[in-house]
């Protein structure tokens, strides 16, 4: 080896132990200097294994965004059924007399059959008689009352209306209780009852 191949490559790892190189960049370098082509043919190997792993990585964070933004819609259009488009058939729903019927057997309508189930409960209030199983928070910190459903994996979660969220936290797992829910969709076959409140 030259002198001034020795120089060069000593410049080129004082450059890269300053951080003025990365490694690849230095082993780069030092392939191009000594005219190997070993040295060149790892380096892409090793960035193709880079490039696949931020790949994953971004694939990952895409999916669980996606994941954020349906829940957050999902929410939001389940909010916003009460109003606008929907005053119309809120206020038939609200004229016609409620439909009473316990968590369990609305839970076990839904398990056999999600389409039959709501076709028969949606669009009219249901007065709706359970046992609570626990009191959780949805996204925006608001109570969801779940009440025992068809088995232990299937609960029926009740959304309430403003005025009635603040009862939630006096409710225990046990408790019996009975709400009139103005509608009724689903999610993986749990029902979904909103604009809740406690029948008196």
């Amino acid at each position: 080896m030259s002198d001034n191949l020795t120089d060069e490559l000593e410049r080129l790892a004082s450059l890269r132990d300053r951080g003025a190189l990365s490694d690849r960049e230095f082993e780069q370098q030092k392939a191009r200097l000594l005219g190997g082509g070993a040295a060149v043919a790892a380096a892409p190997i090793a960035s193709k294994s880079h490039v696949a792993r931020n790949i994953l990585l971004a694939c990952v964070a895409i999916f669980i965004l996606l994941v954020i933004i349906s829940a957050l819609a999902g929410a939001g259009g389940r909010q916003t059924a009460g109003t606008a488009g929907d005053n119309a058939a809120a206020s038939t729903a609200s004229a016609q007399p409620p439909l009473p019927v316990s968590a369990v057997d609305l839970a076990k309508a839904y398990e056999d059959n999600e389409a039959a189930a709501q076709k028969r409960y949606d669009g009219r209030p249901l007065l709706v008689g359970g046992i609570v199983t626990g009191v959780d928070l949805d996204i925006t910190d608001d109570p969801i009352v779940l009440m025992r459903g068809s088995n232990q994996f299937l609960d029926v979660h009740a959304d309430l209306v403003d005025a009635d969220k603040p009862k939630a936290s006096d409710l225990h797992k046990g408790q019996t209780i009975t709400l009139l829910c103005q509608a009724v969709s689903e999610v993986l076959s749990d029902p979904m009852l909103s604009d809740c409140s406690f029948a008196s």
